[in-house]
C-alpha cells in the first residue's frame, strides 16, 4: 500500500507541473 501511496504523491506532483487541459 505504501508503493502505491509514493506513486501516487509521486504522480500528483508532476501532474501538478504539467495538468492535462
Amino acid at each position: 500500500v505504501i508503493l502505491l501511496m509514493a506513486m501516487t504523491r509521486c504522480v500528483t506532483r508532476y501532474w501538478s507541473k504539467h495538468p492535462s487541459r
